[in-house]
């Protein structure tokens, strides 16, 4: 290398190649792409374009409008394959509640009871809204119906 190579400004190396056009048609295929989880790169090669290019074109309107569709089919699809996968969970779990293990048929019992909606915060949530009078005067009541029966002294 030579001195005057070592004092000559730097250039900063320009194309002079032109910007590729990315049609609507391409910009939705980014956008499909993209969706997908393609990477920029790929984006790029397939549009035959530069990797700022591909992200301007992921970018644009059609493109994002692509994206949006594709993601709205994706969660309506896993939905209905859930909503078909429900009927066989719910005759499941009412199975579990016929369980051996205590653990497990108690835990399947207190979910089939949640999702009827009569959970322990349904229990919790009607003795909070008793008055402290309301409330002495049952659990007298009931102290009394188990004296009765011989269940206390």
């Amino acid at each position: 290398m030579s001195d005057s190579d070592e004092t000559a400004p730097k250039v900063a190396k320009v194309s002079l190649e032109r910007r590729k056009h990315v049609t609507p048609g391409e910009q939705a295929r980014a956008g499909a792409m993209h969706a997908a989880g393609a990477p920029v790169r790929q984006i790029a090669s397939a549009l035959d374009v530069s990797e700022s290019a591909a992200r301007r074109a992921i970018a644009s309107p059609v493109a994002q409008g692509v994206a949006a569709v594709v993601l709205r089919d994706t969660i309506h699809a896993a939905k209905a394959q859930l909503a078909d996968g429900a009927e066989r969970a719910a005759l499941r779990l009412v199975e579990l509640v016929e369980s051996d293990r205590d653990d497990t048929a108690l835990r399947a019992a207190n979910s089939v009871l949640d999702r009827v909606g009569v959970g322990a915060t349904s229990t919790v949530k009607h003795v909070r809204e008793l008055s402290a009078d309301e409330l002495q005067a049952q659990y007298a009541e009931a102290v009394a119906r188990l004296r009765a029966a011989g269940e206390l002294p």
